[in-house]
């Protein structure tokens, strides 16, 4: 089951709206001095419950400093899953402290300072049936648009634990982030039928250690994600439209910059560099283990610059720039059944890597010359890939075009290994 891009931004703007707009109108609640009286608690969890649709359970004692800001200060509780739903609930934290400055407690806009959630734990889980805990989260009756802009310097989220299960298949996906900070800068949001659905962000920054496992792949490592100057559309009856200008992204020994980033579902755009990388470690971040050990001039990805598209569960690969050691690739790939593929490769020597993957191949550097053709042989390719000069056991090859088909050969016929032809006719050198 998909998650719905309408209710996964609907579910972000609710959490927003949870700690931006809820715990300002509890700080008014609080104003009565006996606030941690059963009546008074009673009210603020009923008022949070008309803006989440959830339970909000507050087991921890509230403290209030009045004067000139009125610190509000909110112990451990926790925001509920659907009824019916099993599991750990959707948020936990274990103090969220919040200042508003006296002289707003009563306007449309109140004047804010950080809030600062401690211990939040969030559990985002779907379970066999195929129901998360996420979805309509949100309030409980429709008040319109908001009639007053909202300006809220940041949201600062310290220790926070987040995890996803998904058991809705039979290899149950996996995936936590531990001990991480978050820090979301300049939340503004306007106000009307039009504005009042745009949100924009400063920047939001991520560092903490994530893990995840599916089947019997597993990845672990530092994380560090920032966005800068994020814009998003979250209106109720159409898609959402998220734009991001730039974001950095470092998990383990990858790092990746993107660059000005579109969402309009179905489709994802975006441009990608990255940093140059061992393979064999590039590998080990993203959960393969490699057939093979780099060394400082062999198997290095040097740069790789592209522009990406994502739709309907097809990746396209646009404008490829990549050089992997003396290796420059260019062209396009998508990335579907089959992976459809035109790139040019100016130079290729197989004999520099025949050692490499020796020790993890059947083919080894006494078999002679080894083509393209018999190292592609089974994998889901459709296309061509155009070789300047090939260098393969002592043979030298140019000008290279090999025309590969995803289709099944029948039943008994060899592969055909033999050296493709050049593409200006002249026999191989």
């Amino acid at each position: 089951m998909s998650v719905s891009p309408k209710r996964l931004a609907a579910s972000i703007g609710a959490l927003l709206l949870l700690l931006a707009v809820a715990l300002p109108m509890v700080a008014l609640l609080l104003r009565d001095p006996l606030v941690n009286s059963d009546p008074v608690r009673a009210e603020i969890t009923a008022l949070l419950f008309e803006l989440t649709g959830r339970r909000v359970e507050i087991a921890g004692d509230i403290d209030i400093d009045e004067f000139p800001w009125i610190t509000v200060i909110i112990g451990p509780g926790q925001l509920d899953n659907p009824d019916g739903f099993a599991g750990p609930p959707l948020l936990g934290w274990n103090e969220i402290r919040l200042r508003i400055h006296y002289s707003s407690v009563y306007a449309d806009s109140p004047l804010l300072e950080p809030v600062i959630v401690s211990g939040l734990k969030v559990n985002l889980q779907r379970d066999a049936q195929g129901r998360d805990n996420w979805s309509n989260l949100g309030p409980l009756v429709d008040t319109g648009p908001p009639t007053a802009a909202l300006e809220i310097p940041g949201i600062e989220l310290r220790g926070l634990e987040l995890g996803y299960l998904d058991s809705s298949t039979a290899a149950q996906a996996r995936a936590e982030i531990t001990n991480a900070q978050l820090n979301i800068k300049d939340i503004q949001r306007g106000a009307g039928a039009i504005e009042g659905t745009r949100w924009r962000i400063g920047s939001i920054e991520l560092q903490g250690r994530a893990s995840a496992r599916i089947e019997d792949s597993a990845l672990s490592g530092e994380l560090r994600v920032r966005l800068d100057n994020i814009e998003a559309r979250l209106p109720e009856d159409t898609a959402p439209q998220i734009a991001i200008n730039a974001m950095d992204f470092e998990a383990g020994v990858l790092r990746a910059k993107f660059g000005a980033t579109r969402w309009a579902p179905p489709t994802l755009t975006t441009a990608l560099e990255l940093r140059p990388v061992a393979l064999d470690a590039l590998l080990r971040t993203v959960g393969i283990e490699p057939p093979f050990v780099s060394a400082p001039r062999l198997l290095q990805l040097k740069t790789l610059q592209t522009r990406l598209q994502l739709a309907n569960e097809t990746l396209q690969i646009r404008g490829l720039d990549a050089q992997i050691d003396d290796t420059r690739i260019r062209g396009d790939l998508t990335l579907g059944e089959p992976i459809d593929l035109a790139l040019e490769l100016d130079a290729l020597d197989i004999d520099r890597y025949t050692a490499a993957l020796a020790a993890n191949s059947a083919q080894s550097s006494a078999d002679g010359a080894v083509f393209p053709g018999r190292l592609l042989q089974g994998l889901p390719l459709s296309g061509s890939l155009r070789i300047g000069e090939l260098r393969s056991g002592g043979a030298l090859l140019a000008g290279v075009t090999l025309r590969l088909e995803s289709a099944a050969r029948p039943t008994g016929r060899p592969a055909d290994n033999r050296p493709a032809t050049p593409t200006d006719g002249r026999p191989p050198r």
